[in-house]
């Protein structure tokens, strides 16, 4: 199985949700309502990450998931701004305090992370 068919597989049907505006005000009112968040490219956008962090997971069913995408800035070849890259280290240090669970990844992407987080709480 080539890698986009396994990178379909693992994604399944987020392609075809819808995006939003967010902000931490958004996630509160849907408390434990989300079963699958994407959010790519973005982490760097966040003016307040720990809070932003806090209410995807509060967002989040108990079995739920956070696909994340992110440009690597281990690789120096990835060609965009430094600005928006992030490290794997620097990811974990971010998602873990924050009650995730690192579960899944896919480093078959040619520039981007892909990292799948569950609540630390979850089955």
């Amino acid at each position: 199985m080539n890698s986009g068919n396994r990178l379909s597989r693992r994604m399944g049907s987020l392609a075809r949700k819808s995006s939003v505006a967010l902000t931490p005000a958004w996630y509160v009112r849907r408390a434990s309502s989300t079963t699958t968040f994407r959010p790519v490219d973005v982490n760097h956008e966040f003016s307040h990450p720990e809070q932003m962090l806090q209410a995807i997971r509060a967002s989040l069913k108990p079995n739920g998931r956070v696909a994340l995408a992110e440009f690597r800035a281990e690789d120096r070849k990835v060609p965009i701004k430094k600005l928006h890259k992030i490290s794997k280290e620097k990811i974990l240090k971010e998602f873990e305090p924050n009650g995730f669970k690192l579960v899944e990844e896919f480093d078959e992407l040619p520039w981007q992370h892909l990292m799948f987080f569950e609540r630390g709480d979850g089955p």
